[in-house]
């Protein structure tokens, strides 16, 4: 049995875990939600300052840098490229000849290399606002369907998920004016990374599903019907063709932040304690009123970013005390987290600095800083729990009731939830190599990826007892002579 050999460590996992402290949590909190990082956006300037101040926290604490760098110096950083791609010829025509053209009406969201064009193709205008009211409609597998999408609408996961389902030919957002569908143009390199990795995981890329975006001009040429929109449903004889040639590559780089304790007994298995530290700028795709303003991401993610370096700091002092655990642990501040799971997919799928066979668990700390709808209770919502092996429920439950003993809320820990967590984060990118995964969140909505998520919202006190528990887990399962198998 697992559990009866975990609480041993019981009163030294306390002693550290005191040394967590609000002070602390608040000077991070507040340094790194600041405006002068700019809101952390991958691959711009302030995203590069909060590597720098990670990177600093863990050579201080005394975490060993697992790279090299190009002067075979050690280092922190695992650099990594990324990109997306736009199409610089893309145009749609009906069967009379007549033609939308790029950029003046018409840009594709996905550049996929699935993508082909589709000629001759039925097409489907349905008006609706919520997903679940598409199921009213009934959709063919030879069309390509046109959706309306009005000023600050994402773009719905669950309206692609259900199109998906139906094996439509593609998907046409329909932009309510002119003025958004040109926004939507101009800040379309984050959209474009996040639809391209939704759809090739969707499909497990076996066809093609293109998301392209028009004008209420474009989509009326293409109907050849005025107004539209006012229609809550329409389907003409007339076909239309869809064609996209010659992509233009766009680059940036990031960095993630690494840094380690070398396990004393079993040193080549690995507990990753992983949290996101990068955020969406100025987020200008979806606020696009009286000019920029700064979304400094404070509980998104300074909270989880500051959650991972408040334990690497507990462990470091254990460390310096001759406390060293069993299991190796790794620390990683992931960027690109924003723009599709990025840094966390760099390191998993092309050059995982530990071994991925040998990485044992994946503790994911992303918001932790808020409480849901406000209520007023110490509590963690935990996804990915007993999803691989189901003993770590009641192992997880144990640590808790032997620690901080706050309530473990599970109301989002299923892998059909409607809110989709599972697939949001940086675990997942370990659970898909069947690694167990622990995320830990707050569920809280409030001020997501808002311009109003800042460091004096954050309540301290809650977040301080979800990092101990956090911190209690690593060490826990950092210590265990065995780890849960069933």
């Amino acid at each position: 049995m697992v559990l009866g050999n975990i609480f041993a460590q019981d009163s030294i996992s306390k002693k550290f875990a005191q040394t967590i402290n609000i002070e602390t949590l608040k000077k991070h909190v507040y340094l790194l939600a600041s405006d002068s990082l700019e809101g952390r956006e991958t691959g711009k300037i302030g995203c590069e300052k909060a590597s720098k101040y990670i990177e600093s926290e863990f050579r201080k604490y005394g975490l060993i840098p697992p790279l090299k760098d190009q002067n075979d110096k050690r280092t922190f950083f695992q650099p990594f490229d990324y990109g997306t791609s736009k199409w610089k010829d893309v145009y749609a025509v009906n069967a009379n000849g007549k033609k939308v053209k790029y950029e003046n009406d018409i840009f594709a969201m996905t550049t996929n290399e699935l993508f082909q064009d589709l000629h001759e193709t039925k097409i489907h205008w349905v008006n609706v606002s919520l997903p679940n009211e598409l199921e009213q409609f009934t959709f063919s597998k030879d069309e390509i369907v046109f959706l309306s999408k009005n000023k600050g609408e994402k773009y719905n996961e669950q309206k692609i998920n259900f199109l998906l389902q139906k094996q439509v030919k593609g998907l046409v957002f329909v932009c309510d004016t002119k003025a958004y569908f040109e926004h939507e143009i101009k800040y379309s390199d984050d959209i474009l990374n996040r639809i391209d990795a939704h759809i090739l995981s969707k499909t497990q890329r076996k066809y093609n599903f293109p998301v392209w975006i028009i004008s209420p001009k474009g989509a009326e040429i293409l109907f050849e019907k005025e107004n539209l929109q006012k229609e809550k449903e329409f389907s003409p004889e007339k076909k239309i063709s869809l064609i996209a040639k010659k992509k233009e590559k766009i680059e940036w780089s990031a960095n993630n932040v690494i840094g380690y304790i070398r396990g004393k007994e079993k040193p080549n298995e690995f507990i990753v304690v992983s949290a996101h530290y990068d955020h969406v700028g100025y987020n200008e795709m979806f606020y696009q009123d009286n000019g920029r303003k700064i979304h400094n991401g404070a509980n998104d993610n300074a909270s989880g970013t500051t959650g991972i370096m408040a334990i690497a700091e507990a462990f470091s002092k254990a460390m310096k005390q001759g406390i060293i655990p069993r299991r190796s642990i790794v620390f990683i501040a992931f960027a690109g987290e924003e723009k599709g799971l990025l840094g966390s997919k760099y390191y998993t799928d092309i050059s995982p600095v530990f071994p991925i066979q040998n990485t044992v668990l994946n503790l994911n700390v992303d918001m932790i800083g808020r409480s849901y709808k406000r209520q007023q209770r110490t509590y963690i919502c935990p996804v990915g729990l007993g999803f691989i092996y189901k003993d770590w429920v009641s192992l997880q439950e144990k640590i808790n009731q032997n620690s901080v003993n706050i309530e473990i809320d599970y109301s989002s820990n299923k892998i059909d939830d409607r809110a989709r967590l599972y697939y949001r984060s940086d675990h997942f990118n370990f659970g898909k190599y069947n690694i167990p995964v622990i995320f830990y969140h707050d569920k809280s909505s409030d001020d997501y990826h808002a311009p109003t998520d800042d460091a004096h919202k954050i309540e301290y006190t809650n977040m301080l007892e979800r990092t101990k528990l956090i911190f209690h887990t690593a060490w826990e399962a950092g210590n265990m002579e065995t780890l849960p198998q069933k």
